[in-house]
C-alpha cells in the first residue's frame, strides 16, 4: 500500500494532467485494495502481484521523461512484482507470471516511448529473472533449514514423549512398591513370624491389604489419596484423629497444588503415621491441618514413647520423608522429647510457588519449536542481506554497466563488511552486538551516497540506481534491536532528506528521485520488518499449540505409563498374595496354621525381591518380574542382584530379557538360579547367570540370539557361569 501512495506521489510531481493522474491513481488504489484482500485470504496472490504490474506499467507508459521520478519508481514497482511473484506463487508459475509482467512493460515502454531505447526494457527483464531465481533459491534454502529444524522438533517431542513414559512408569512403580511393602509384605511377614496374635486385627488388616492389591493391578491412577485427602489412613495401623480444616476445606487448597507436591506429601504422612503404629507404643495419632499465612500446614503427632533427634539415626524417615518432601518444595520440622511424643509438620509452599515439575528433563520441544521459529527468522534475515548484495552485484556487472568500474562496488563491498561483522559477532555480548549495530548504521549513508554518485544523485541514468544495497544490513540490525532497527530506517530517511535539500535548487527532479529511493529503502525494510513480526506471531501462536498438544501427548503417554506399571505387577503374581490375604480376611485360613505361616513367609520373600528391582528399570524391570513369578510357580530359588541400568534399546532388552526368561523356565524345581545385572565402568551392562551344571550351556546352543552378544561360559562340576556384554 506504501509503494502505491509513492507512485501516486510520484505522478502528481510528474503528470501533467488530470485525468492521467486519476487513472494512476485509481490503479494503485484498486492494486492496494485487492492485496488487502489477498491478506484477509479473500483473493489468490497472483492479483495483486498482477496488479503491481499494472501500475508500473501504467506509470512507464503516462511518464515522458526515462529520468523523472516517475519512472524510477516504475522500476522498483518491476522490483516488487518481481519479488512478490517468486515468494508468493508456487513453482515454475512464478516465472509465468514475471514474463507476462516483464513482456507488458517492455512492450508499453517500447511503444509509448521507442526514443528511450532498449535499455530499460532489457534491464527489467534481465533483473526479473535475477531476482525471481534470487528469491526461490532464498526460499529453497529457507526451506531446508525449516525442515531440518521441523526434525530436530519432532525428535524433540518424540523424546519428551517417551522420557514422560519412563518417568511415569518409575513414579507409579515405585510409590506401588512402596505401599506393597508398607502394608501387604509387612503383614504377611507378621503373620509367618507369629507377631500378629489377634485373630480381628489380622482379618481388619487383610481385608484392607486385599483392598490395596486391588488397586495396585486395576487402578488408573495413584492409590494414596484417589477419592480423598489423605485416603490412606485406615491402612497406617492405627487410628488417626483428623483436626483442623474441613475437608471440603483442604481439598480445595490441595486441588491447587501440583500432583507431585501432593502426591509426596501423603506419602510422607502415611509413612510417618506408620512410623508411629510400629515404635511410639499408641493406638492413636492426632492428623491436624491449618493455614499459616496462607500455607498448607500439616501436623502428625503422638503422645508416644518419643525419641532425641539428636541421640537416634532416623535414616527411614530422613530418606523416605524428609528427602521425598525436600523435592516437592515441601518444609519439614521434626520435634520429639524422649517420653513426650513426637511431632511432624509439614509446611507447602505459598499456592503459584510450587516447584513445578516439568514433563520430561532437558529441553521440551516447545523450546525446540521456539528454536525452530527463531531459526527460520534468522535464516531468512541472512538469505536477505546476502541475496540483496548478490543480485544487486550481477545487476551492475552483467546488466547495466558490464566492465566498469562503478562505486556502486565500494558500496557492495561495505554491505559484505557489515554482513562479515554481523556474522563474526552473532554470538558475542550484548554490548559488543550493540557496537557493531553502530557501526552497520554509520556505513548507511556512505553507501548511500555512493550508489547516488554513480547516477550524479539521480541526474543520469537514475533507473541503474542500486536503491536497496544496504537494505540488507538494515535488516540484520533490525535482528539485533528493533529499536536499533528503527534507528537504521531513520538514518536511511535522513540521508535521503539531507542529500536532497542540497539538490532542490539546482534539480527538483534529482531531489525528488533521492528522497524516493531513501523512501523506497525505508518501505523495504518496515516491510521486512512487519513480516518478521508476522512471523513471530505465528510462531508464538505454534509454539502455545505445540505446547497445548505437547501436554496431551504426555498425559495419553502417562495413562499409558500407568497401565504397564499395572501389567508389571500382575505379570508379577501378586494374586497368589492376594488369594492368602482373602482366605485370611473370610476366615478361612488360620493365621496360626503352621501351613499358612510357612506360604506367608515365602510369598513375603517373594514380593520382597520384587520391591527390590529398581523402579528405573522401567524397560527390562516387567522382565525381571515376570522371571520372579515364573520361578516362584515352578519352585526355582531364583535371586536377583539388579542395579539400575538398563539398556536404551527395546529390542536389546527383549533378548535379555528372553534369555532370562528361558533359564528360568529351564531350570529344574528345587534348583538354584542366580542373576546379576550390573553397569560396567566402561558404560555397558553385564548381565551374570550361575545355574545347574549343563543348564546354561544348553541354552547358548539354543539361543542363536546370544551369538550376537559377547559372552563367556564357564562350567564347574557342579555349576555353569555365562557372563554375557550388552552395551548401553
Amino acid at each position: 500500500m506504501a509503494m502505491q501512495l509513492l507512485i501516486i506521489a510520484a505522478g502528481a510531481v510528474d503528470i501533467k494532467t488530470t485525468t492521467t493522474l486519476i487513472a494512476l491513481s485509481v490503479a494503485a488504489s484498486a492494486t492496494g485494495i485487492v492485496a488487502g484482500l489477498t491478506l484477509m485470504h479473500r483473493c489468490p496472490p497472483v492479483l495483486p502481484v498482477l496488479g503491481v504490474f499494472t501500475v508500473a506499467i501504467v506509470a512507464a507508459t503516462i511518464s515522458d521523461s526515462s529520468a523523472n521520478v516517475l519512472t524510477f519508481n516504475s522500476i522498483w514497482l518491476m522490483h516488487l512484482a518481481n519479488a512478490m511473484a517468486a515468494a508468493l506463487i508456487r513453482s515454475w508459475w512464478a516465472f509465468v507470471v514475471h514474463a507476462v509482467g516483464a513482456v507488458g512493460y517492455s512492450l508499453a515502454v517500447a511503444l509509448a516511448h521507442p526514443s528511450w531505447g532498449p535499455s530499460i526494457p532489457q534491464g527489467q527483464l534481465v533483473a526479473g529473472v535475477m531476482i525471481v531465481l534470487a528469491v526461490r533459491t532464498s526460499l529453497a534454502l529457507l526451506g531446508e533449514v525449516t525442515d531440518r529444524a521441523d526434525a530436530q522438533a519432532d525428535a524433540a517431542a518424540e523424546q519428551a514423549e517417551h522420557l514422560a513414559w519412563i518417568r511415569e512408569m518409575g513414579r507409579e512403580t515405585a510409590h506401588r512398591a512402596r505401599i506393597l511393602h508398607d502394608t501387604v509384605i509387612n503383614t504377611l511377614a507378621a503373620i509367618a513370624t507369629g507377631a500378629s496374635a489377634d485373630r480381628q486385627l489380622v482379618r481388619e488388616r487383610c481385608t484392607s491389604d486385599q483392598r490395596t492389591i486391588d488397586e495396585i493391578l486395576h487402578s488408573q491412577a495413584g492409590i494414596v489419596g484417589a477419592d480423598r485427602p489423605f485416603g490412606s489412613l485406615d491402612r497406617t495401623g492405627i487410628a488417626v484423629h483428623l483436626d483442623g480444616l474441613a475437608e471440603a476445606g483442604l481439598r480445595a487448597h490441595l486441588a491447587q497444588c501440583p500432583d507431585l507436591v501432593v502426591d509426596s506429601l501423603e506419602r510422607a504422612v502415611f509413612e510417618v503415621l506408620q512410623n508411629v503404629a510400629k515404635h511410639a507404643g499408641v493406638t492413636t495419632a492426632t492428623l491436624h491441618s491449618a493455614l499459616v499465612d496462607g500455607r498448607l500446614a500439616v501436623t502428625v503427632s503422638d503422645s508416644g514413647a518419643g525419641f532425641d533427634p539428636a541421640a537416634v539415626e532416623f535414616r527411614g524417615l530422613a530418606s523416605s520423608v524428609f528427602a521425598r518432601a525436600a523435592e516437592a518444595g515441601i518444609e519439614v520440622d521434626l520435634s520429639s522429647r524422649p517420653g513426650h511424643g513426637t511431632s511432624v509438620q509439614f509446611l507447602l509452599p505459598p499456592p503459584g510457588k510450587f516447584q513445578q515439575s516439568t514433563p520430561v528433563d532437558g529441553p521440551t520441544p516447545g523450546y525446540q519449536l521456539e528454536s525452530v521459529v527463531a531459526t527460520i527468522r534468522h535464516g531468512a534475515t541472512w538469505l536477505w542481506a546476502i541475496g540483496v548484495l548478490v543480485v544487486t552485484a550481477g545487476l551492475e556487472g552483467l546488466v547495466d554497466n558490464p566492465g566498469e568500474w562503478r562505486l556502486t562496488y565500494l558500496a557492495i563491498g561495505l554491505g559484505v563488511l557489515g554482513v562479515l561483522l554481523a556474522w563474526l559477532t552473532r554470538g558475542a555480548s550484548t554490548s559488543v552486538r550493540r557496537v557493531i549495530s553502530g557501526v552497520l548504521i554509520a556505513l548507511i549513508p556512505i553507501a548511500f551516497v555512493l550508489c547516488a554518485l554513480d547516477t550524479d544523485f539521480g541526474r543520469d541514468k537514475p533507473t541503474e540506481w542500486k536503491v536497496l544495497t544496504m537494505t540488507g544490513v538494515v535488516v540484520i540490525v533490525w535482528a539485533t534491536s528493533r529499536t536499533a532497527g528503527l534507528v537504521a530506517v531513520a538514518v536511511q530517511v535522513a540521508t535521503g532528506v539531507a542529500v536532497s535539500s542540497f539538490l532542490w535548487a539546482s534539480s527538483p527532479n534529482a531531489a525528488l528521485i533521492v528522497v524516493s529511493a531513501a523512501l523506497m529503502s525505508a518501505l523495504f525494510n518496515l516491510a521486512w520488518a512487519q513480516f518478521e513480526e508476522a512471523l513471530r506471531r505465528i510462531g508464538q501462536g505454534l509454539v502455545e499449540q505445540e505446547r497445548h498438544l505437547l501436554a496431551i501427548r504426555v498425559e495419553q503417554r502417562q495413562v499409558e505409563a500407568t497401565a504397564a506399571s499395572r501389567q508389571r505387577w500382575q505379570d508379577a503374581g501378586l494374586v497368589r498374595a492376594r488369594a492368602i490375604l482373602q482366605g485370611l480376611a473370610e476366615g478361612s485360613l488360620e493365621p496360626s496354621d503352621a501351613a499358612v505361616r510357612r506360604a506367608c513367609g515365602e510369598e513375603e520373600s517373594h514380593l520382597r525381591q520384587l520391591v527390590q528391582l529398581s523402579p528405573e528399570m522401567v524397560r527390562l524391570g516387567p522382565w525381571l518380574a515376570r522371571a520372579l513369578d515364573v520361578a516362584r510357580e515352578r519352585g526355582v530359588d531364583l535371586r536377583l542382584r539388579c542395579g539400575d541400568v538398563e539398556p536404551s534399546a527395546q529390542e536389546v532388552v527383549d533378548r535379555i530379557g528372553q534369555m532370562l526368561d528361558d533359564a528360568v523356565r529351564t531350570t529344574p524345581a528345587g534348583q538354584g538360579l542366580t542373576i546379576t545385572i550390573i553397569g560396567t565402568p566402561e558404560g555397558d551392562l553385564t548381565v551374570t547367570l550361575v545355574g545347574p551344571r549343563g543348564l546354561l550351556a544348553d541354552s547358548v546352543r539354543r539361543d542363536a540370539d546370544l551369538a550376537d552378544l559377547e559372552h563367556r561360559l564357564t562350567s564347574t562340576a557342579s555349576q555353569d557361569l555365562l557372563e554375557a556384554t550388552v552395551p548401553l
